[in-house]
């Protein structure tokens, strides 16, 4: 899905978190900042979603919260961006 580019991705950490590394077309949209909920709610309810936070917690948060929001696809990086680099799969800064 990422590779196709048929989900938009993400990130729910930190602004400081993400600039030390992220999915490489990935979106920074922190959960604990207090306008997360109203940058979601700017976002398409009718395109696939994955987020993602350092090692799934906050992205499963963020899942429940666009859920509960009406977003109907949406995904979980369940092992999230450490995961990610464990994988040795491609990151940018």
């Amino acid at each position: 899905m990422i590779a196709n580019h048929q989900v938009v991705i993400i990130d729910v950490r930190t602004y400081e978190e993400y600039e030390g590394g992220h999915l490489e077309n990935s979106t920074n949209l922190d959960v604990y900042d207090q306008e997360f909920k109203k940058e979601l709610d700017k976002l398409s309810r009718d395109k696939a979603y994955l987020v993602y936070c350092y090692a799934g917690g906050r992205s499963a948060r963020s899942q429940k919260i666009m859920e509960e929001m009406g977003f109907t696809e949406v995904y979980n990086l369940s092992e999230g961006y450490s995961g990610w680099v464990e994988a040795n799969k491609k990151t940018v800064k």
